[in-house]
């Protein structure tokens, strides 16, 4: 006789008792204030959610369980990427406060490289700036970190345009960020760089 089919897996839940929905949920709360809306798929153990409605924007968010918080943005344009949004992102997410001069940005105008636009603005504000590449056939990724505050963690930019902050949540061992200084320093960043919320 044959062995009946297996029963299909249970779909993966939230798990209230992770550290890393709880601090997905205080980001989401802070996040809603100011007009932001949010997909939240299934987890377990890491958290993760896409800002649904940050216009011209695709922008999601991951808290691990042990405490990394990563931030990937990329403009909704495709192929017309502006080096000045990049520029702007990276300042407020590891400046937010402007406490360093913000450099002349370069010129909208005329065909510029991203990461040669980003490098040099960014170094000329006393940011620490550097490229590699993860493998031979991988994109340029320019790192770049605010010496005066390493708290607030390191930004990538890839060569296609894409951004990528990583920086600790209070339940890292090592301590990190307040949940309301994350949330904020994305929203800001979103706003300034003119992904306002869509409320269509």
């Amino acid at each position: 006789m044959p062995l009946p089919p297996p029963a299909p897996a249970p779909p993966i839940q939230r798990n209230l008792d992770s550290p890393a929905d709880q601090a997905l949920s205080k980001i989401v709360d802070l996040l809603l204030e100011d007009g932001y809306g949010f997909t939240i798929p299934a987890w377990e153990g890491d958290a993760f959610l896409k800002i649904s409605n940050a216009r011209g924007a695709l922008t999601d968010l991951t808290i691990s369980d042990q405490g990394t918080v990563i931030w990937e943005y990329r403009s909704a344009r495709g192929g017309r990427v502006d080096p000045v949004r990049l520029i702007t992102v990276t300042l407020t997410l590891l400046d937010p406060e402007a406490k360093i001069a913000r450099p002349e940005l370069p010129s909208r105008d005329g065909r510029v490289f991203i990461l040669n636009a980003a490098s040099h603005a960014l170094f000329r504000c006393g940011l620490t700036t550097s490229r590699h590449h993860s493998d031979p056939d991988a994109f340029t990724v320019l790192t770049v970190t605010n010496p005066s505050e390493p708290v607030r963690g390191a930004v990538d930019i890839t060569d296609d345009g894409e951004l990528t902050w990583q920086v600790r949540a209070p339940h890292h061992r090592d301590g990190g960020l307040v949940l309301p200084d994350i949330a904020g320093s994305i929203s800001l960043a979103l706003l300034r760089a003119q992904h306002h919320p869509s409320h269509a």
